[in-house]
């Protein structure tokens, strides 16, 4: 149960784990019933999801494409900044350790993530104390962090405009990835 007093609690009540029994059943669903849409995790924050996914193609080879989508919050907060800003930092799915979050990171490097989303939710302070803290936070406005910390860790400037802009149209409206 979330305990207010240790905001890394919303963390272990959610676990990583729980992401990927998700994402398998959800995508069990679709193989089962002969879905031929578009399979899309929303909000990612357990750097074994996309993995999953692959291995599921490979294995399984529907008729369908799968995409992970992260939020900027995923890949750059982790549970230690939950003892700095307490429910400021409560958000579903939560927050992870720092070496998931690590992980995510070089998820999106590697080409694994297909894009950045946001769940943007601009609570009030009022809305984020008490003993049931809303979750969310305003992520938006993180986007350009993300962006630099990739540009640090050398992603080309055309992959980050596909997570960033390109690849949410092609996967929306038809069209391909970009590389």
């Amino acid at each position: 149960k979330y305990d207010p007093s240790n905001p890394a609690s919303h963390s272990i009540v959610q676990t990583p784990e729980a992401e990927l029994v998700q994402a398998e059943r959800q995508w069990g669903n679709a193989y089962d019933a002969g879905f031929k849409g578009r399979f899309i995790v929303f909000h990612g924050s357990n750097p074994q999801t996309p993995r999953l996914l692959k291995d599921l193609h490979r294995r399984l080879k529907p008729d369908f494409r799968s995409y992970v989508e992260m939020t900027p919050h995923h890949a750059l907060l982790n549970t230690e900044d939950s003892a700095k800003h307490g429910a400021h930092v409560k958000i579903n799915p939560p927050i992870r350790p720092p070496q998931i979050q690590e992980e995510l990171f070089e998820e999106i490097l590697t080409g694994n993530v297909h894009m950045i989303g946001s769940d943007h939710a601009p609570h009030t302070a009022a809305r984020k104390t008490g003993p049931k803290p809303a979750s969310g936070t305003p992520c938006i406005l993180a986007i350009p962090l993300l962006a630099h910390l990739l540009r640090e860790r050398g992603i080309s400037e055309t992959r980050l405009e596909a997570l960033l802009f390109h690849n949410a149209n092609n996967i929306y409206f038809g069209g391909r990835l970009v590389p």
